[in-house]
């Protein structure tokens, strides 16, 4: 039996998420210089993409080329275009050579989340044009994820000592939707203890 192209589509979408593993699994192990082997081996294979194996070869210092000519003509290129236009529109210098700059030092951790949250808007959006049903079983799946997001990214990052700053990346990379957004979403955001996200989840 062959799926119909609504189907293929939302299959697609669902290993968007694995392939955006991928890739930052290859950035990270790029700039850890991780064998090809191991970096290979920690693939995810639902995430499998045909360029994979261009990512791996690539010099990551050539921070351009990986963003521009590679992962573009990908199939999550959509992500990471939109992820490099919220760069440049949230960044005081538009030159080329401050991105790029920005991008070495960004951990790929980091990019992961803004590339996440993008991805689960996206699908989000595209699920409310599926049929009734599927639209509720997805609606409560994507909704929990974007909230589990929301919670581990500010976990993650009080590791850290809080700042102002620290408030506007948690909002960059929190998904704009789920149970817990918005009233609950920004008191997380504003969490400087554990004790304190506790607090605003009960």
């Amino acid at each position: 039996m062959v799926s119909g192209p609504d189907l293929q589509k939302f299959i697609q979408m669902i290993r968007h998420k694995y392939m955006i593993d991928n890739v930052i699994n290859v950035i990270e192990g790029s700039k850890n210089r991780t064998s090809k082997e191991i970096i290979q081996a920690r693939s995810e294979p639902l995430g499998y993409l045909p360029e994979i194996m261009g990512l791996v070869n690539l010099d990551v210092r050539k921070i351009d080329e990986l963003y521009e000519d590679v992962l573009i003509d990908t199939e999550v290129g959509y992500y990471f275009s939109t992820f490099l236009e919220e760069i440049i529109i949230n960044s005081d210098v538009k030159s080329i050579s401050t991105i790029n700059n920005y991008l070495q030092e960004l951990k790929p951790e980091k990019i992961k989340n803004y590339l996440k949250k993008i991805w689960l808007e996206h699908f989000y959006l595209y699920c409310q044009t599926l049929n009734p049903t599927t639209v509720e079983i997805m609606e409560d799946l994507l909704k929990f994820e974007a909230d589990c997001q929301a919670i581990q990214i500010v976990y993650n990052s009080l590791a850290y000592d809080y700042n102002q700053f620290q408030e506007e990346e948690r909002k960059r990379v929190i998904p704009n939707f789920g149970y817990l957004y918005p009233s609950i979403t920004s008191q997380i955001i504003k969490a400087n203890s554990f004790e304190a996200l506790r607090d605003a989840l009960m």
